[in-house]
């Protein structure tokens, strides 16, 4: 078994037969279709703690979400000394040190490290808080050689994929979503998905689009037809894995 990750950075293969207009499509996201929802953050300071701030910034999220909680509990002077930060933050260091291919990490974090990760919560709760009723962490049956996994949020009828990274937007982000709406479709209780989502609040970005429009636009197949190209490749057994350059 391996992870939507692994499947949608992976096998490229398939994906190129299946996605045959994915690189043209993401040049014209990137190009003319994002939205700026705000200024870019700075810079961050030091690169090998981005990938540790992204997650902790999310599970501080997930955290305020769960309790019903506003952003002023982040905003408050005391909040790196309380027991959300240390809890969250050592659920953060847990993911990353088993999940993360990235530098090692430097703490504690500075005082631009703390201001950046505030904002990054504060835009996404923004965006996505309680009040909204988002589903966080939405649970996708496996399938085939691709295993159970969560994608980070269900709002209404929309899947969003937050991507913190210093980054434009990619092709395996959009495989990533299709790889959680073909599972869904396939799930034995499936929830209604009709738009997919990515946001950035790092560099201030998001694409949102219905998700039959994506789905003729990268493969020229309706979105059913798509899963059913998936799902038929990740359950027939021909586990032959193909690195993407």
């Amino acid at each position: 078994m391996i992870s939507e990750i692994t499947f949608s950075k992976r096998f490229t293969s398939f994906w190129n037969e299946t996605l045959p207009n994915a690189n043209n499509y993401i040049r014209l996201i990137n190009g003319g279709q994002v939205q700026a929802t705000h200024k870019p953050l700075k810079a961050a300071p030091r690169k090998q703690n981005v990938a540790l701030v992204n997650v902790l910034a999310f599970e501080i999220y997930r955290r305020l979400t769960a309790q019903k909680s506003s952003f002023s509990v982040v905003s408050s002077p005391s909040f790196f000394r309380g027991r959300l930060f240390a809890s969250s933050m050592k659920s953060a260091r847990e993911y990353v040190d088993r999940f993360g291919t990235h530098q090692t990490y430097k703490l504690p974090l500075s005082a631009a490290e703390q201001s950046q990760l505030k904002e990054i919560v504060r835009l996404t709760n923004s965006r996505y808080n309680w009040q909204l009723s988002p589903t966080v962490d939405p649970r996708f049956d496996g399938c085939g050689f691709v295993d159970q996994c969560y994608g980070d949020i269900i709002i209404g009828q929309r899947l969003v994929e937050i991507k913190s990274g210093e980054r434009t937007f990619g092709v395996s982000d959009l495989r990533q979503l299709l790889v959680y709406c073909t599972l869904n479709h396939y799930s034995r209780a499936p929830v209604q998905i009709d738009s997919i989502e990515i946001f950035n609040p790092r560099m201030g970005a998001c694409f949102s689009e219905k998700l039959e429009t994506v789905s003729l636009r990268l493969s020229a197949l309706n979105s059913h037809e798509l899963f059913a190209e998936i799902q038929k490749y990740i359950s027939d057994g021909a586990f032959t894995e193909v690195v993407e350059g």
